[in-house]
């Protein structure tokens, strides 16, 4: 029990390290039992986190990026700031599944979406046509007309910059609806 409580007591840095080499050599447990015992012990573990979350990213380990972002809200960590990062890096990668992915768990999660990551998610959509999440994108923030009108102009655009019609109807159709109540 001692030499647990010790434990506590060691700098940070050397689980940031020790996650970066599970990361890297595909040890999911070895980071798990870092993380829920920097949590036990009630260590800030933001740093081994990011750490993780970077490594998993230069490895192309894109399933355990999330693995790792889920794990951090389970351990009450404030993953926001990560979130974000993943829907921009996923972006510049042209990742555009996993773009989606990270920004619906976003909203899933409540934290707050900015405009930047709205246009990074609606790119993602269009190039991905998926004509449903583009409207949740365009509607999906608090439906304040001063949010969304930029936003339907911004997936306008996109779709007519790729020439995906049906998606310029769709979105037009959604326009519609919000502003009249039409149905």
């Amino acid at each position: 029990m001692k030499r647990n409580a010790g434990l506590s007591k060691t700098p940070t840095a050397v689980f940031s390290r020790a996650v970066g080499v599970a990361v890297l050599t595909n040890q999911p447990k070895l980071v798990w039992d870092v993380f829920d015992f920097m949590a036990r012990t009630d260590m800030d573990a933001s740093a081994a986190y990011v750490t993780a979350i970077r490594t998993a990213f230069k490895s192309t380990q894109y399933d355990f990026v999330f693995d790792i972002l889920r794990k951090m809200t389970e351990n009450g960590v404030d993953a926001s700031e990560e979130y974000s990062h993943a829907v921009m890096s996923f972006s510049k990668l042209e990742c555009y599944d996993q773009v989606l992915r990270a920004f619906k768990a976003m909203r899933e999660l409540g934290y707050g979406q900015e405009k930047v990551l709205c246009t990074n998610a609606l790119r993602a959509a269009t190039k991905l046509d998926r004509h449903d999440d583009v409207i949740a994108i365009c509607n999906g923030l608090n439906g304040k007309p001063s949010v969304t009108t930029p936003l339907h102009s911004h997936a306008l655009e996109q779709a007519h910059s790729t020439n995906k019609q049906a998606l310029v109807d769709s979105i037009l159709e959604s326009i519609k609806k919000s502003t009249t109540g039409a149905e």
